[in-house]
């Protein structure tokens, strides 16, 4: 007795049905069709821009060129400032977290900022050298006329204070630099730093004198 055979499908018939099977919605991953949405949305986006650019490349091949390597740099441009920018604000934001403790001690020595500021100096940290060698100079300052810092007053207000002393000519020179470092955005130099120690040995001997708390004629 003989076997049947089991009918084999049509090849064709066999890729037909798969090509239906898979062409259906729901075998679709939505990732795919996510994708191809976001893809279409960026294309319709961008259609103005790039027949833009064909209209621009069909009148001039040379404007086109043109246009595209400026954009280019534009854009190099732009990448290399927010990475320099990025960087530089990390670089402040570790340093500031380095010496965050003894900014905020109260009743710290003029010796201690002198101190930190010679290390902050030799570290190659030169604007927080000039801040440092700042606040010593106010503390020493505030020492010889037998008063405190007062919390939250400005530069500005203590050069007012000893506008007419003979350190105020060597205070000024020191806030100046600091405040357009510090606030400014300018670069602090190592001759900066080397200028407000110079400006604060002034002060220490204007100190050792008397001419702090006199009046300077």
């Amino acid at each position: 007795m003989s076997e049947q055979l089991t009918p084999v499908a049509d090849a064709d018939a066999i890729r037909e049905t798969a090509k239906q099977v898979l062409a259906d919605p729901d075998y679709k991953l939505r990732s795919t069709e996510t994708f191809r949405r976001v893809w279409e949305w960026l294309l319709d986006l961008l259609r103005p821009i790039l027949d833009f650019f064909d209209a621009l490349y069909d009148f001039s091949p040379f404007l086109f060129f043109v246009m595209v390597a400026v954009l280019l740099i534009v854009v190099v441009a732009l990448v290399v400032h927010i990475i320099y920018s990025f960087r530089v604000a990390m670089q402040r934001r570790g340093r500031a977290s380095l010496y965050a403790e003894l900014d905020e001690t109260k009743g710290a020595k003029p010796e201690t900022w002198e101190q930190r500021a010679q290390q902050a100096f030799e570290a190659g940290d030169y604007l927080h050298a000039i801040r440092f060698i700042l606040h010593a100079s106010l503390l020493r300052l505030e020492q010889a006329r037998k008063s405190n810092l007062r919390r939250g007053a400005t530069n500005r207000e203590y050069l007012r204070r000893f506008q007419k002393t003979a350190a105020f000519e060597p205070l000024a020179e020191m806030v100046e630099i600091t405040d357009s470092r510090w606030f400014g955005g300018i670069d602090c130099s190592r001759s900066d730093v080397e200028t407000c120690f110079r400006a604060h040995q002034q002060i220490q001997s204007t100190i050792s004198g008397g001419g702090a708390v006199a009046k300077h004629t």
